[in-house]
């Protein structure tokens, strides 16, 4: 081997050491963007997980309030009902009564 040769040589050997350390530089920097990102997806990650459970809790409690209107409501038109009977009768009554006095 000629000494250009070999001169030859160790310049690509270097400049493949230069490239590699810079290669490995920007993983290292991509890496580092990839860990920030990774924490701020975890930290939305648990918002979102808390919004969830928030909402759960507001849904347990719409549902009992909607559980609630509704046997509230059945039980005024179950009285609404049992007072129109309630009257009808006493007409019917006074009537039958009205009718044989």
């Amino acid at each position: 081997m000629t000494e250009d040769s070999v001169q030859l040589i160790l310049r690509r050997l270097e400049e493949l050491d230069t490239n590699t350390t810079k290669r490995f530089e920007l993983l290292e920097v991509n890496v580092g963007k990839l860990e920030a990102n990774f924490e701020k997806l975890e930290a939305n990650f648990e918002k979102l997980e808390a919004n969830v459970e928030k909402m759960e809790r507001q849904q347990e409690i719409s549902n009992v309030i909607v559980q609630t209107y509704q046997k509230g409501s059945q039980q005024v038109v179950n009285l609404a009902f049992g007072l129109i009977a309630t009257a009808a009768g006493t007409i019917v009554l006074q009537a039958v009564l009205a009718q044989h006095s």
